[in-house]
């Protein structure tokens, strides 16, 4: 059974990494950031866990996944590989087809101006949300800040739209390259800011694998280069990835200081001298391999230990999430914090666990079917808005790579932020319109003399009124 298992894997996993090399990239939008995710969240940690034996984690009450011997959960992995293979060649076929070449270049809708717009954005949410954090005055910054979510809306509001366009930015940026109106300096400088901004306030990983993969898609003719050349550091980023958590409390505890900073960093270094860490192990703090745990629990569990949610969190938390929860005590909770909950007893405590977790959570083993309906509709919406406003192609690539480390209402978050991004920019393009007018030399007008030269006396002839 295990060599049979072994050969579904390959097969599987050979099919998606062949789809994946046959796609093109120059025109990026949501169902490849759903594809990319895949192979980021799915396929790198399992084929790991297949040459490790498994995948383990002592903070984790779940038992450790072993896709040789988890038959059932290793069955379900496979089936959601070819669903979003699937999902990927309809949208590709019917609701988003991409023609050869750049096609024509739209100056209004992408380039500099909607990078800073999408920019002054991030900054402002992510400002407020790091203000309200408690970290620069230290202590249990996290208590603080779910006290805060808990009596404002406006914050939760605030602290989502972030996440959006913390991973939005990059995709406007590439979006930007590929139609030539910006250069690769200009994608590599702006993303190391966003990132280093992020780090500084909100301490998120992810933001660094978001500016990872913008480069790689800038650079994706050399990624076999630039594969061998990361081999030597990915221990090192990986364990620096596992251990994020602590090094964040370590920087802060004391308050937003130097001497945090320096602590964290010294204690960081003892940490990759003492190389305790083995290669499997430490590739899987990259991936966030522990969701693919989750997943297997949740596989294990659901109609159990853990309920059937029957669509209570795929279907109705996305079209109530911004309602207050004084309003609605009864509100449909986090998926993740339910789980959570479940697996480890610890209330308000989040666990990931991919798309296919939540899927699978809800409708158990019919999951596969909803799972793909719903990404042909968001894939829909974002197309649409997208024959519009051609910057909600890049964006939507990161939504939907992100898609798999939160939940479904992440997707319809990130919906209401763009659409608040459109209406900015639609104001901002009618306000230069607007300028522009004014400024505009009415039809038949001389052109202004300059240096005290007249305009030729042909032109002037030939602009002659005829009555």
């Amino acid at each position: 059974m295990d060599g049979v298992l072994l050969l579904v894997y390959i097969i599987t996993f050979s099919c998606v990494i062949a789809y994946a090399c046959s796609i093109r990239l120059d025109h990026i939008g949501f169902e490849d950031g759903v594809l990319i995710g895949l192979l980021f969240f799915i396929l790198a940690p399992v084929t790991i866990a297949l040459i490790e034996g498994g995948i383990s984690s002592l903070s984790m009450l779940a038992g450790p996944f072993r896709p040789l011997h988890d038959h059932v959960t290793s069955l379900q992995i496979c089936i959601g590989c070819f669903l979003i293979i699937a999902f990927h060649w309809l949208t590709r076929r019917l609701i988003r087809p991409v023609r050869k070449g750049r096609g024509p270049v739209d100056r209004k809708h992408g380039g500099k101006l909607v990078i800073g717009l999408f920019m002054a954005t991030y900054v402002v949410c992510n400002t407020i949300y790091f203000l309200s954090s408690g970290k620069i005055a230290g202590g249990h910054w996290q208590g603080n800040l779910e006290i805060g979510l808990k009596n404002n809306l406006l914050l939760i509001v605030i602290g989502n739209f972030s996440n959006v366009f913390r991973g939005a930015i990059f995709g406007v940026l590439y979006n930007s390259y590929t139609k030539n109106l910006v250069t690769k300096k200009t994608v590599i400088l702006v993303g190391f800011v966003v990132v280093a901004f992020d780090v500084l306030t909100t301490f998120n990983r992810i933001t660094a694998a978001y500016y990872a993969i913008t480069l790689l898609l800038v650079y994706r003719r050399h990624f076999p280069v630039i594969a061998l050349a990361s081999i030597p550091v990915l221990p090192v980023v990986g364990y620096l990835s596992m251990i994020w958590s602590s090094l964040r409390g370590l920087a802060i505890v004391d308050g937003y200081s130097l001497s945090g900073f320096a602590n964290a960093a010294s204690v960081v270094n003892s940490a990759i001298a003492s190389g305790a860490m083995q290669f499997g192990q430490s590739i899987n703090g990259i991936f966030d391999s522990e969701n693919i745990i989750v997943l297997d629990w949740i596989v294990k569990n659901t109609g159990q230990q853990f309920p059937i949610l029957y669509g209570y969190t795929f279907f109705l938390r996305p079209i109530t999430v911004l309602i207050p929860s004084f309003f609605w005590p009864e509100k449909p909770g986090v998926f993740g914090v339910m789980v959570g909950g479940h697996l480890q007893g610890i209330s308000g405590l989040a666990l990931n666990s991919t798309i296919f977790g939540e899927a699978f959570g809800n409708f158990y083993y019919f999951w596969p079917i909803p799972l793909f309906f719903m990404l042909l509709v968001l894939s829909f919406i974002f197309t649409r808005l997208s024959r519009r406003w051609p910057f909600i192609d890049g964006a939507s690539f990161f939504v939907g790579f992100a898609l798999w480390r939160f939940d479904m209402s992440f997707a319809f978050i990130s919906l209401l932020g763009l659409s608040g991004v459109i209406v900015a920019w639609t104001v901002v393009n009618r306000f230069f319109a607007r300028s522009r007018s004014r400024h505009r030399r009415p039809l038949g007008a001389p052109p202004v003399v300059i240096g005290g030269r007249m305009p030729p006396r042909s032109w002037m002839e030939g602009n002659t009124c005829q009555r």
